[in-house]
């Protein structure tokens, strides 16, 4: 391990040379407060005014064709992807002649091609013409999910598309696709040499390149709190980077012609596995390094970090708000700048070099501060992005970042020897094939204990503010302070200030009874919940894949929902199950924290195959099932649920008909939850209705839901309908839209509005939009606004 106390001396050396450091810092905090309020004023610091009208003038709905230069191809399981730049669209003009009239896009252009629907591999370089629908990539329309537009505008694509058919126009520069097959040529290598397994992480690590790994070692990595390292970080290319320096340099290479070689190297290897933020903002930082070597100066972390943020943010001022900048950026400040402040403060008793013990007492102080230092730089983001926090994370940490050379060394000597010989790269990998399986023991270890990941939820922004004041208002008393003799005091005042920021970053104050409508496509998923209770009412899709993991398992986790009391499912259609198989699942597979304590069917499902995996997963989790039918109720504090529906009768055959129909009730507001429901269904219902504030319409919004007849009895002032985005069934059907307009009842989409939330507050309700801008209507009861 390098000497900690050797890189304070350099970093805080009375006489280093402070030059461009404090100019430097200023401006990027100029720049970052600059762009926040651009964003904050909505303003568009990424589609520029001229490209807005050319967005205007494409058919989103229809093919197209669009031409541009293949710079990166990545193979998937399935299919292969090509990023496309200068891209053009191919417009025919309605003219005699015909005329073909290119139409520069100004952003960059993902396309995805199935390996089942062509063989054909297109090399890096190439000018290609494709035909297919252009897409915007969609942003998040439910609290939780993952931010797929703000990543594709840190890698400045701007369009998606599913490939129709692909030309090759002409192959313009060759040295790309040479190099793109050497590095695919190593994958392939790296997966004959070692268990798939082990061979995806070091591919992801050392070549940047994450679709070879599985999906049990991504979960126990990420249980252990390093999922980092699953990607091309600074750490890697650092360490890349300083070990050919000393090589050129044992070479006895004059410096500047080291430091010309590493540069060169490293800005090749950057480019090779796909220029990732973490890879550039390392690159630069390594340069100034670097330049600091040649021009014998001191190395200051803090302005070659500021100078690469300004770099960065100058060529793609999205990138600050891309959750891997951020993460990058706080653990490498934590590591640079505020982990030196904090080692001065260990005693000189731990710090004492004169035995050999004491040696290694120190260096396992350094690790654990370290570690520490940066779990607690980066938390915040941790908890606004993922939603838990590896409480263990610090013991994998304590393991990884001593050994991390003993894979990278061994992971790169392997790829290139088993370039000639796979024999000799197998024998070259031992070492990483053996620390790699260490990795797995631990982590799979750490997720067998109950509670090593907390699930926190996501904290608002003045809770991450007043966290990151206090944090850096004790790194700045730990610099100032200069009498170092009363130890115990500062440890403990410092603790206690920690203590409290941690726990205003993770205080979850809201007590408000909720009812939440999923956006979940062609599907329904509705989640009730409180501050002592939480109902999962079915959960499933047709139109969006993995709708449990991608959805509804982030909504309950960015709302700190640790426990599910009950899931009720209405019937058993795919689009309002499917999702409730996969949260079964991770909890099973011990893939989440989340914890199911009761699950509730339809009476006449008793018995029947559809009820199997439920029954299964009860009895191997030990948890409860009910059978719902009318009559029955649902109690939980402020929370009752009536069954209205299904009766006694059998609804195998039609399930619509027999879907469990649900009276909530909170406190004064009732809430009318019919699954499928209409037909003869609905008609059974209706005899014993009376009004109800909030209607989830049935059927996704069909034509033969919610008659006159039935909505004349519940007279909703809410109706809201779950859906797909133009789906093939034309829901929701005019005729019922306007049956609810007639009756002046305010209506939401999920295709329109995302998620739809009604939030309870004393006798008022109201209603919460998450798309477009998070909307909040007034009271409908009595017109007030929501604070």
């Amino acid at each position: 391990m390098i000497s900690c106390s050797r890189r304070i001396k350099v970093i805080y050396q009375k006489k280093r040379n402070k030059g461009l450091s404090r100019p430097l810092f200023w401006a990027a905090l100029s720049l970052v407060v600059f762009l926040v309020f651009l964003k904050a004023a909505g303003f568009s610091i990424w589609e520029p005014a001229e490209q807005k009208e050319v967005t205007k003038t494409i058919d989103l709905e229809k093919s197209v064709q669009v031409t541009g230069q293949i710079y990166q191809r990545v193979r998937k399981e399935n299919s292969i992807q090509y990023y496309l730049k200068n891209t053009e669209l191919l417009r025919l003009e309605n003219s005699k002649i015909q005329e073909i009239i290119p139409i520069p896009l100004n952003h960059k252009l993902l396309i995805t091609i199935a390996k089942e629907k062509e063989d054909t591999v297109y090399k890096v370089g190439s000018i290609v013409r494709v035909s297919g629908t252009l897409k915007h990539p969609a942003p998040p329309t439910n609290p939780g999910q993952f931010d797929s537009f703000a990543y594709y505008q840190s890698l400045g694509i701007g369009y998606t598309m599913f490939a129709e058919k692909t030309e090759v126009l002409r192959i313009q520069n060759k040295m790309p696709e040479k190099a793109q097959q050497l590095k695919e040529t190593m994958e392939d290598d790296l997966l004959l040499m070692l268990p798939k397994r082990h061979a995806g992480v070091l591919i992801a690590m050392l070549l940047g390149d994450s679709g070879y790994e599985e999906a049990e070692t991504k979960i126990n990595y990420q249980a252990g709190g390093v999922l980092h390292i699953l990607s091309i970080s600074g750490l890697h290319l650092s360490l890349l980077g300083m070990g050919c320096y000393r090589l050129f340099r044992r070479c006895a290479l004059p410096t500047w012609i080291a430091a010309l070689g590493a540069a060169s190297v490293m800005i090749f290897y950057s480019w090779l596995t796909g220029n990732h933020v973490a890879t550039l903002r390392a690159l630069v930082m390594f340069i100034v390094n670097l330049g600091a070597k040649v021009f014998k100066r001191s190395y200051d972390p803090l302005p070659s970090l500021s100078l690469s943020l300004i770099l960065l943010l100058i060529g793609n001022p999205q990138y600050l708000f891309y959750s891997g900048f951020q993460l990058s950026y706080a653990a490498v400040l934590g590591v640079s700048v505020i982990y030196p402040v904090w080692h001065t403060w260990i005693p000189k008793s731990v710090c004492a070099k004169n035995y050999h013990r004491k040696k290694y007492i120190r260096l396992f102080c350094d690790a654990i501060l370290s570690g520490s230092i940066i779990s607690l730089s980066t938390l915040p983001f941790v908890c606004r992005y993922f939603y838990e926090i590896p409480l263990l994370g610090i013991i994998p940490n304590l393991l990884i970042l001593p050994t991390m050379n003993f894979v990278m060394i061994p992971g790169i000597l392997g790829m290139a020897a088993g370039h000639f010989s796979l024999f000799a790269g197998r024998i070259i990998l031992l070492p990483a094939w053996g620390i790699l399986e260490l990795y797995e023991i631990v982590m799979k270890a750490i997720r067998s204990i109950p509670g090593s990941v907390w699930i926190c939820g996501q904290p608002q922004l003045w809770q991450m503010i007043v966290y990151y004041a206090a944090f850096f208002g004790v790194t700045c008393m730990l610099y100032v302070k200069k009498e170092k003799t009363n130890f115990i005091k500062i440890w403990s005042a410092s603790a206690v200030i920690i203590a409290a920021a941690l726990f205003t970053l993770t205080f979850r104050d809201d007590k408000l009874d909720k009812i939440t409508v999923l956006d979940v496509g062609q599907g329904d998923g509705i989640v009730i919940h409180g501050k002592d209770y939480c109902y999962l009412i079915d959960g499933g899709s047709t139109s969006e894949q993995k709708v449990g993991e991608y959805r509804i398992l982030p909504f309950l986790k960015s709302q700190g929902i640790r426990d599910i009391d009950g899931i009720v499912l209405t019937h058993p259609d795919e689009d309002h199950m499917n999702g409730i198989l996969e949260l079964l699942k991770k909890v099973e597979n011990q893939e989440t924290a989340l914890k199911i304590h009761h699950i509730f069917l339809p009476l006449w499902m008793k018995g029947d195959k559809e009820s199997l995996p439920f029954i299964q997963f009860s009895r191997r989790q030990k948890i409860a099932v009910s059978y719902l039918q009318k009559g029955d109720q649902i109690c939980n504090g402020d929370l009752c649920m009536d069954v209205l529906h299904p009766d006694t009768g059998d609804y195998k055959e039609e399930p619509n008909a027999g879907c469990v129909t649900l009276g909530v009730h909170i406190r004064e507001f009732d809430a009318l939850l019919t699954g499928d429901l209409e037909g003869k269904g609905e008609e059974k219902v209706s005899e014993d209705l009376n009004r109800f504030d909030y209607l989830k319409v049935g059927h996704h919004g069909s034509k033969n839901s919610s008659s006159e007849q039935f909505l004349d009895k519940v007279q909703p002032e809410v109706a809201v309908i779950s859906c797909g985005r133009k789906n093939r069934y034309g829901h929701p059907h005019s005729e019922l839209i306007d049956r609810l307009s007639e009756r002046k009842i305010d209506i939401h989409t999920t295709p329109e509005s995302g998620a739809v939330t009604v939030s309870l507050r004393k006798d008022c309700y109201y209603v919460h939009t998450f798309y477009p801008m998070c909307r909040t209507t007034p009271c409908l009861s009595c017109g007030e606004r929501q604070e």
